[in-house]
């Protein structure tokens, strides 16, 4: 008998399991190749769990990337090219990056002028380094209030956006200090802004408003996007902006918005520096070293004091002292609060120098009764208890002897007189009284180095 010939119903069968088999084979085959195609740019990476739990962040391998030398289109490594290293939340971070890393919290945007930034910011990486090392004395107070508030750490980086981390930075528009606030939005946050100081250049005053500004646009748009399109643009321009997408039935997100072009930069820019930190070794680029320690202390004081004295006292150039007190012009004067920063390393000679200073009174030139300088007695007043006592000295070939006797023109109080010093030849020879000389400060280092950071331009916030 020949072979058994296949029935209709194995046909069937057949027919059925090749079916099945296509579809799964097809299926499969759209599965991997959308799985290739969701390997996006570093920008759309993921950026672990934000907030306080928080378990990974974006770590790259080198990967031996040439650093970008122009301002065309930056190629970013895809997302499956950078390893994700968990994070040990046990440990002190080493440096301020790492810490301002652990603390990323604000959702990734995925736009074209995301990489035109970048491009941007390494095309020139001697200027990028310097504006990271401006930063210095300044993150670790931001992002410990960030920390604080629980804000996401990505604001620390807004004033690289704001002033490139220049506290005398002032826009076209009058905008001022790290976080460029304009006069009006200054004054709603209590920033005093008068002929002796403007705390809109304050590095502590400043931060305390611009965190209080953003925390205040969030909880009003529920989306950190849209609140750092408020802080740049304006609240008004922000909400009649979603009001013509929902009149329009338009998506209300900050990428769907009919915006300027520096506000639709905004973000993107914000996002930039956020990669560039998040891995920069993917980019053949290295941080500078910002230890995770505070750089400055405040140092109260209860008389006014001119800003060049205080830097003598400090021992720091006047322009490193401008650096930490934008705020003042000249003078720095005394109030509740408005205190002067030092580094602190600097904090305890300051503050002893300070006391000094404060504590001894000016310096009063008299002469004894009615007696004419002919005699040879001349008369060098000082506060009581002054601390000066131990400083002054006789011009050679006089010697000093305390008296107690009234300067000619002074009212001392019967309480405590007013001690003073006489002059008399120490020797033979001496034919022509000498005036004596008022006492100084000892001299400081001050170092030449007086100019100011450069001024930038920014944006204006309303």
């Amino acid at each position: 008998m020949g072979p058994k010939q296949p029935t209709r119903r194995t046909h069937r069968v057949r027919l059925r399991l090749l079916r099945t088999h296509f579809i799964v084979s097809l299926a499969a085959c759209c599965f991997f190749n959308a799985q290739a195609q969701t390997d996006k740019p570093i920008e759309s990476a993921p950026e672990g769990v934000a907030g306080n739990g928080k378990i990974i962040a974006n770590e790259a391998p080198d990967l031996n990337l040439p650093a970008v030398r122009n301002f065309g289109t930056l190629t970013l490594p895809r997302a499956s090219a950078l390893a994700l290293k968990p994070i040990d939340l046990t440990t002190e971070p080493d440096d301020i990056w790492q810490r301002i890393r652990r603390g990323f919290a604000i959702r990734n945007v995925n736009s074209p002028q995301v990489p035109e930034n970048m491009s941007g910011l390494l095309a020139d990486q001697q200027r990028l380094r310097n504006t990271l090392e401006r930063a210095g004395p300044y993150l670790f107070h931001i992002v410990d209030e960030c920390e604080r508030r629980g804000l996401p750490t990505e604001l620390a980086l807004l004033p690289f956006i704001e002033s490139s981390f220049n506290p005398h930075a002032t826009s076209r528009a009058g905008a001022a200090g790290l976080w460029q606030f304009i006069r009006s939005t200054g004054r709603s946050f209590n920033l005093k802004q008068d002929g002796q100081q403007d705390e809109r250049r304050d590095v502590v005053a400043s931060t305390t408003a611009a965190l209080d500004y953003l925390s205040s646009l969030y909880d009003r748009y529920g989306d950190w996007h849209l609140a750092l399109a408020a802080y740049n643009w304006g609240q008004g321009s922000v909400r009649r902006a979603l009001e013509k997408n929902r009149l329009n039935n338009l998506d209300e997100d900050y990428l769907s918005l009919s915006m300027p072009n520096e506000t639709r930069n905004y973000v993107p820019k914000l996002q930039a520096f956020k990669n560039i930190v998040d891995s920069p070794e993917a980019f053949g680029f290295s941080l500078p070293l910002i230890e995770n320690k505070p750089y400055f202390a405040t140092v109260e004081r209860s008389k006014n004091l001119d800003v060049q004295t205080a830097a003598r006292l400090a021992g720091m150039p006047l322009g490193e002292f401008k650096a930490l007190n934008p705020a003042f012009s000249s003078v720095i004067p005394s109030g509740v609060g408005l205190n002067m920063l030092v580094p602190t390393h600097k904090a305890d000679a300051f503050e002893s120098n300070l006391q000094k200073y404060v504590s001894a009174p000016a310096p009063v030139i008299g002469l004894k009764g009615k007696q004419k300088p002919a005699t040879g007695s001349n008369y060098f007043g000082l506060g009581s208890g002054s601390a000066f006592e131990s400083m002054i000295k006789a011009p050679q070939g006089l010697a000093l002897k305390r008296s107690t006797e009234k300067p000619v023109g002074l009212s001392a109080s019967p309480k405590a007189p007013l001690p003073s010093f006489t002059l008399t030849p120490a020797g033979k020879g001496f034919t022509k009284p000498i005036a004596p000389t008022a006492p100084t400060l000892p001299m400081l280092p001050n170092k030449a180095n007086n100019k100011a950071p450069n001024k930038s331009a920014s944006q204006t916030k309303n």
